[in-house]
């Protein structure tokens, strides 16, 4: 079966299944999840996967933007986030103020990382309406083990997310 994304709407304390998200976002084919909002609630992030005739996974990060009430047909993050040879997924946004846009975190297998999964992070540029090459969130973050699931909390300027090259009680500690 394929992943996909769904809506739950919660009442009271109760949540309850509502079906299939509604917009462009599943896709026959793909396994699609890892969904992420902009901070304006007008753009979103999430993951596309397939598997490759090798019989291996690769996900890329796709953006859908809210256009007069409706969600846009999503379109690829580009080649430089998205490296077909390279798994990309699980964005999380966080807003630059400085430069009022996104900052896209993301984990990746790619090359120069310090482990097998590090999480990497991209702008997008408005100028040449592009994401520019992906950085990677470095060693106080990145170990040689695998890390998952970022989350930025733009209110307390902190990063969380789930490790297991970091000491602790051992498997994926946050």
């Amino acid at each position: 079966p394929f992943r996909q994304l769904y809506i739950a709407e919660k009442t009271g304390r109760v949540w309850k299944h509502k079906g299939l998200m509604d917009g462009p976002f599943n896709k026959e084919g793909y396994h699609c999840g890892n969904g992420a909002y902009s901070v304006d609630g007008n753009r979103f992030y999430f993951t596309r996967c397939k598997k490759q005739s090798d019989n291996k996974i690769i996900c890329a990060v796709y953006v859908s933007r809210l256009e007069n009430g409706v969600w846009q047909e999503p379109e690829s993050l580009g080649k430089e986030v998205n490296d077909p040879q390279y798994t990309t997924t699980q964005p999380s946004i966080a807003f630059d103020n400085k430069k009022k846009t996104d900052i896209v975190y993301f984990v990746s297998n790619r090359p120069k990382g310090r482990g097998g999964l590090d999480i990497w992070y991209t702008k997008y540029d408005s100028k040449t309406k592009e994401y520019i090459t992906p950085m990677n969130a470095g060693s106080k973050i990145n170990t040689a083990g695998d890390e998952y699931t970022p989350f930025y909390d733009s209110d307390l300027s902190t990063m969380y997310f789930s490790s297991d090259g970091w000491p602790g009680l051992g498997g994926l500690d946050i």
